[in-house]
């Protein structure tokens, strides 16, 4: 089903009040009267980090010019990052975010006295090291100029799941896949807060035997960059029907997963991927909609998401049961686990599924095999 990021990588939104507010002020000071051009500083710290894990910050500013900004470009600075521990996933106006594009971001407006941010990953690929970045945030208006944000972070061991030889400009084989590809979803699971059970490819549990979907992915080793492209119907994703009551009396039909539109991520050189906001449909009783950023990194996990229906769905966890795990592609079977945690919206079909959904957190697991063309 693939949000194939933030936001990849879905990757843990860290807290960072005290930087914001650091960054208010500089951003003030920068707009301030008297001055010609926008210019500054800011820097920012990541906490340490496995290798092939991920951690993500937002770095957020205000708007207190009094005039709309435009941002006309965003990106992490040419030969600062080369092994690309760092990627900008996406940038927030008010309530309203886009997905970053090959690592960058262009023609951002914010309107006067509003909040924006940018966020930012950090997946290390080289063991017990030091990295550093720097972004670029160039303004047009109401003045011009850059702000810089200089990012470090520090990395410790490699992940138990963590493919070795994967990461940086070493490659690895399946960070170096091209082109239009596809992915083979051998299982795939669906949880709700509103449910009871899971809906999963249970063999024990499905009224007919789960086939096995083809969906199309693009990868692009050079730009490390991801693209689901829409799934239609004439695709056939279903999903599985379920013999556990009430659902196996309320969905007495496939239920049809599409998709409304691309979505675009990360591809990174350890086989990780992150696909940003995929805007899913679920059709028959649920006629839901959810966006959700597919990755093979962690999700953190809501209050109200029942961890025993995780369990029982095949979800893997972190130790303290806070988030659930993807795992990257692996370089000799080319199997790959991609999760995502989203909120149902728009559940407008009939029976207790569809208006019982809206609002909810839900999660979903994919196993997929990546094929690659023959030579």
């Amino acid at each position: 089903m693939r949000s194939l990021r933030t936001p990849s990588l879905t990757s843990r939104i860290i807290s960072i009040a005290a930087f914001a507010a650091i960054a208010f002020v500089a951003f003030v000071s920068c707009m301030g009267q008297g001055t010609d051009q926008i210019h500054g500083m800011l820097r920012v710290a990541f906490p340490s980090t496995a290798v092939c894990q991920a951690q993500s910050k937002n770095i957020q500013f205000r708007n207190v010019s009094g005039n709309e900004i435009v941002i006309s470009g965003v990106t992490i600075a040419g030969g600062t990052d080369p092994d690309g521990n760092f990627k900008l996933v996406s940038a927030k106006v008010g309530a309203d975010e886009t997905a970053a594009v090959g690592g960058i971001l262009h023609d951002i407006h914010v309107p006067s006295n509003t909040i924006y941010s940018f966020q930012v990953s950090y997946t290390p690929h080289t063991e017990n090291a030091t990295h550093d970045a720097i972004i670029d945030i160039a303004y047009t208006n109401p003045k011009e100029g850059v702000i810089q944000v200089a990012l470090s972070g520090t990395s410790t061991i490699r992940t138990a799941n963590c493919q070795q030889g994967g990461g940086g400009s070493q490659g690895g084989g399946v960070g170096d896949l091209n082109g239009t590809l596809s992915i083979t979803i051998t299982h795939i699971a669906l949880v709700s807060s509103a449910l009871q059970l899971p809906i999963s490819t249970d063999p024990d549990n499905t009224a007919t035997p789960f086939v096995e979907v083809t969906v199309p992915l693009t990868l692009d080793s050079t730009a490390n960059t991801a693209v689901l492209p829409a799934i239609s119907e004439s695709v056939n994703f279903e999903l599985p029907r379920t013999l556990t009551p009430p659902l196996s009396n309320l969905i007495t039909d496939f239920t049809k997963v599409t998709s409304t539109g691309d979505a675009s991520g990360d591809y990174g050189d350890d086989g990780s991927l992150t696909v940003n906001a995929v805007p899913i449909h679920l059709q028959e009783k649920f006629q839901a909609d959810f966006a959700v950023t597919l990755t093979t990194g962690e999700a953190l996990i809501p209050n109200n998401l029942p961890k025993n229906l995780l369990d029982q769905a095949g979800f893997t966890m972190n130790s303290d049961r806070t988030k659930v795990l993807g795992s990257v592609i692996n370089p000799d079977t080319k199997e790959v686990i991609l999760i995502g945690i989203a909120t149902f919206s728009n559940a407008s079909g009939t029976g207790t599924v569809a208006t019982t959904i809206g609002g909810t957190s839900g999660a979903v697991v994919i196993n997929a095999v990546v094929n690659i063309p023959a030579p």
